[in-house]
């Protein structure tokens, strides 16, 4: 059920991002109250006027929230999805 629901959303996501000019990358870091690091990967478009925000993916960081950690973190997280931002750019 999980599986369905994550293509469904993944493929709303992909819709979005094809018909948009401009997409924004956003990222958030914070700290659990037991001393886990995790990002935040947001998308943000522009449609009709509209702010559309989708929440691309939640990362876990495993060996601190060094620069050049959280670089590669958020790297490997937005590879994850590079099909996602292709498509976008090869057709605007």
């Amino acid at each position: 059920m999980v599986e369905c629901m994550q293509k469904l959303v993944f493929t709303k996501t992909h819709l979005v991002v094809q018909s948009t000019k401009f997409l924004f990358v956003s990222i958030d870091e914070v700290t659990t109250i037991d001393c886990q690091g995790w990002i935040v990967v947001h998308i943000y478009v522009v449609e009709g006027w509209k702010h559309i925000h989708i929440l691309l993916t939640l990362e876990h960081v495993l060996f601190g929230a060094t620069t050049k950690n959280l670089i590669k973190v958020i790297l490997g997280s937005l590879l994850e999805y590079g099909d996602l931002f292709e498509t976008n750019l090869v057709s605007n």
